[in-house]
């Protein structure tokens, strides 16, 4: 058990729904939706720290992911 558990003020975020909702974005944009939702969970005020981290693999069938921020493809180097 961490201190997290007992201090947290985001108990009743539905982790595993905002992680299905957010299964097309880009992984950065999932940190940041997931970020948000904590934020909206606690009322704008967590009581402790947070960390989120995503994990993106390469494989399987390629799909879209909508990105609203971030690196631009466009000025990638060749």
């Amino acid at each position: 058990m961490t201190d997290g558990r007992q201090e947290r003020n985001a108990a009743e975020l539905d982790v595993a729904a905002a992680l299905a909702a957010s299964a097309e974005l880009h992984p950065r944009e999932v940190v940041h939706s997931l970020g948000q939702a904590v934020m909206q969970a606690t009322g704008g005020t967590p009581l402790d720290d947070a960390t989120v981290v995503c994990l993106d693999r390469y494989g399987g069938p390629m799909r879209h992911r909508r990105s609203s921020g971030g690196a631009s493809s466009a000025h990638a180097s060749s």
